[in-house]
């Protein structure tokens, strides 16, 4: 997984292909489950993301992780509104 000022990018570990992006416009919450993280989309259900993330303490890492990202990108687009 990838975090940009962006968007959020997750990659196949064997051979680094792109499995899918979601920009950062189109994320409407960030929610933390028992066995990952879910990004929910604008768009519905179906456009939803969700990586697996088993260890619990590596799971609120990342999690801390995104929100800090997300946050700062809300901030800089009220900024510029």
């Amino acid at each position: 997984m990838l975090i940009t000022n962006t968007s959020l990018v997750q990659f196949s570990s064997r051979d680094l292909r792109l499995q899918w992006e979601l920009p950062l416009t189109s994320v409407a919450g960030v929610q933390g489950e028992q066995t990952g993280i879910r990004f929910a989309s604008k768009y519905g259900k179906e456009d939803d993301k969700f990586i697996i993330i088993q260890n619990p303490s590596s799971r609120e890492w990342f999690f801390d992780q995104v929100k800090g990202v997300v946050n700062a990108y809300n901030a800089r687009r009220r900024l510029t509104r």
